[in-house]
């Protein structure tokens, strides 16, 4: 028996190591959008090499993790996760509402930087930004200010500003229950097929509820609270002593990600 165990380790490691050479015919069915999943967008990768972009650990992370420019009210492990999403993702049109310093729009822009994309439009909303000269410098290349309150006409006019329908928003407005969850909804008709919608502050129990609602009632893909790290808040947040929250704890940031069908 060990023997044939170490056999079959064997021989699945050595399969693991065939390249694929050919287009093998499938015998399962198939999807009824055979070429559907090529709309998203994508980046192909140099030749790997010692020195070849986008295959090294990028340049711009740790200063992106570290900057004070960066930091915002996000855990370290938030920054790094929503650095790394928009990495991978490969964003060309994104919107967040509430913006506030401009730390999570900073970060977005480090990642878009070192993706090394010239035609990514941002855009951010915000009733009073408060974003610091510099960090308006930055973000002026890449990014449009709508100093407004989150609204139809606001979400219309940003998509007339980009082109086109957004690939990933970030909701992080105003975290009281009907607020988030109408920034959420919203957000869902202005968000292309199979793009995202991430809910910052998913730790507190109000935008919580507002996901689940959102998630129930809107045909949304619940992908997860993606960034568990979150921050008690009790000190500076009073503890509910009647209605549905009796009881409950405050306690800021976490990540949630919810995802439109394609």
């Amino acid at each position: 028996m060990p023997n044939m165990i170490s056999d079959a380790k064997n021989l699945s490691v050595g399969l693991l190591k065939v390249p694929i050479d050919k287009a093998i015919e499938s015998s399962a069915e198939q999807p009824k959008q055979i070429h559907y999943l090529n709309q998203a967008q994508r980046v192909e990768l140099p030749e790997h090499h010692e020195n070849a972009p986008l295959w090294n650990v990028p340049t711009n992370l740790i200063e992106a993790l570290n900057s004070p420019l960066c930091m915002s009210l996000m855990p370290v492990a938030q920054r790094l996760f929503l650095w790394s999403f928009i990495y991978g993702v490969c964003p060309k049109r994104y919107l967040e509402i509430g913006t506030a310093a401009g730390g999570s729009a900073m970060i977005v822009n480090s990642a878009i930087q070192e993706l090394g994309f010239h035609d990514f439009q941002g855009i951010c909303v915000d009733p009073k930004f408060d974003t610091s000269p510099e960090v308006r410098q930055i973000l002026n290349s890449n990014f449009k200010f709508f100093e407004e309150i989150s609204s139809l006409a606001v979400m219309k006019q940003a998509v007339q500003q980009v082109g086109g329908l957004f690939d990933v928003v970030l909701v992080d407005g105003d975290h009281t229950y009907d607020y988030a969850l109408a920034d959420i909804i919203l957000a869902i008709p202005f968000v292309s097929p199979g793009g995202y919608i991430l809910v910052d502050d998913a730790g507190y129990f109000q935008v919580r509820d507002a996901i689940q609602y959102a998630v129930e009632r809107f045909n949304l893909i619940d992908a997860g609270f993606m960034c568990r790290h979150i921050t008690p808040m009790e000190k500076v947040h009073e503890t509910p002593t009647a209605g549905i929250w009796k009881g409950e704890s405050a306690f800021m940031s976490g990540l949630h990600i919810l995802r439109k069908p394609l």
